[in-house]
């Protein structure tokens, strides 16, 4: 198959080219520098963005410009307070909003999230859901995601794979109907869901 972003065929393109183009993508495990702030994360991400990512190494704290969308993706994500704490002394849920906040600092046209709130303790979800429910209107997000009541929750359609087939593709309030999807995946779940 192809993927294509605004027309264009992506599938030479290298990772860094994908991005320039507007595909950026998140990872079921955090893949954060623990000895790097989430300021730091972020103020690389802006520079690799515009282009100025020799001065990385340089003291882009006082870039104002920097600085200025740094914190607001940190304060929009709920980050601010940890803005200069290092990766490694915060919490893992924090740590996937920090992989979200990166993310949307490439200022992305089309967003890929591989399970965002994986391995997020329950107590933390709301805040990764809050996240998700805030991105732009106009960024097409493509979630792959295990937890269905996260997917009901943001999903605007969904579609079903089973053994690399496409089962379903329709609303989410339309999946638990389907007898392929739920005799598939949702189990015991459907059949709540059905009863309820």
């Amino acid at each position: 198959g192809e993927v294509r972003i605004a027309g264009q065929n992506v599938n030479k393109v290298d990772a860094i080219g994908r991005v320039r183009r507007g595909l950026v993508r998140s990872f079921q495990v955090t893949r954060l520098f623990q000895d790097m702030t989430p300021a730091e994360h972020v103020g690389m991400a802006v520079l690799q963005r515009t282009g100025r990512s020799g001065r990385m190494f340089g003291n882009f704290l006082a870039m104002r410009d920097v600085m200025a969308e740094t914190e607001e993706l940190l304060d929009t994500l709920g980050l601010s307070a940890l803005a200069h704490r290092k990766v490694s002394e915060i919490a893992y849920g924090q740590q996937r909003l920090l992989e979200i906040a990166v993310a949307m600092a490439l200022k992305p046209k089309v967003l890929l999230l591989d399970e965002p709130a994986a391995g997020v303790p329950q107590s933390d979800t709301g805040r990764i859901e809050q996240a998700l429910a805030d991105l732009p209107a106009d960024l097409a997000v493509l979630m792959i995601e295990h937890d269905m009541d996260l997917v009901f929750r943001f999903a605007k359609r969904v579609v079903v794979l089973a053994a690399g087939t496409i089962i379903f593709d329709g609303s989410p309030k339309d999946v638990t109907q389907d007898a392929r999807v739920r005799e598939a995946y949702l189990g015991s779940y459907a059949n709540a869901g059905h009863a309820a």
